[in-house]
């Protein structure tokens, strides 16, 4: 027989996004409140795409597609496209176009949109993911 997990203590909200600058140094302002500059740490080569959680001061996501001729780097710009409901080009690699650490700029996109569309459940998943 499994043993059920307690529910936290009234008063304790753990679901809260992260939505300072010291609880998400992945997401960064630039431009004022017209672009947004996300840093990702790609995990190519997953069964599929998908937001992992916080990795260090970047934001981990899976990947679907191969490390291949800018594979993966198109997989994950659609992904963030979709996602968060901007047009592909709203959304540029600034950097890191050959490692794992990328740079994405999203432009027309606020803080908390963004935290919304990346963590639509509210919850940021580092609780529950394998780093």
């Amino acid at each position: 027989m499994k043993k059920r997990k307690k529910s936290p203590p009234a008063g304790t909200d753990d679901s809260r996004l992260p939505l300072t600058p010291a609880e998400a140094p992945w997401l960064l302002a630039a431009d004022g409140d017209t672009a947004l500059l996300l840093k990702v740490r790609a995990q190519p080569g997953a069964v599929r795409t998908g937001v992992v959680g916080p990795y260090g001061d970047r934001l981990k996501i899976r990947v679907a597609a191969p490390p291949v001729d800018g594979k993966a780097n198109n997989e994950l710009l659609a992904f963030l496209a979709a996602r968060c409901r901007l047009a592909k080009s709203a959304i540029t690699l600034a950097g890191g176009a050959a490692g794992r650490d990328k740079l994405f700029r999203l432009e027309g996109i606020t803080r908390e949109q963004a935290m919304f569309c990346l963590f639509p459940s509210g919850k940021t998943a580092a609780d529950n993911s394998r780093l």
